[in-house]
């Protein structure tokens, strides 16, 4: 059985690890919205004033990030993940942008695709009615 105090010392180093694992996570979050400039329209007076995110990083985040557009989310997914594997900022960059380029057009396709089966099924029968001639 280990020493009580032992233990104690492994509870502390747990819970230090941990809350460093998350001062890391609310800097990167809020360094994040400061980057998307989410603290124009924030509701904390702080962060305005402030001109960064200074506030609840994750509530920001829940409030802004549904109405970024799409491309942009996508980018910056990739840039992050792209940082996460290894690669240095201009590589995550150059990533970003050729996933992003890949994207728009797979986008393309998938709006022409869409566009040219509502043409096709112009004047063809809904299954189990005739045709109409």
């Amino acid at each position: 059985m280990p020493m009580p105090h032992r233990v104690r010392a492994r509870r502390a180093r747990r819970l230090a690890r941990h809350v460093i694992t998350e001062l890391h996570r609310v800097r990167a979050w809020r360094e994040f919205n400061t980057l998307l400039r989410f603290w124009r329209a924030c509701p904390t007076r702080r962060c305005r004033r402030w001109r960064r995110c200074a506030g609840d990083p994750a509530r920001c985040h829940a409030i802004f990030w549904p109405v970024v557009p799409e491309e942009a989310k996508v980018w910056w997914r990739t840039r992050i993940a792209a940082v996460l594997d290894g690669s240095t900022e201009p590589e995550a960059i150059v990533r970003a942008d050729d996933h992003l380029r890949r994207w728009r057009a797979w986008g393309a396709r998938e709006l022409h695709s869409a566009k040219a089966g509502e043409r096709r099924s112009v004047g063809t029968a809904k299954p189990g009615f005739p045709a109409k001639h």
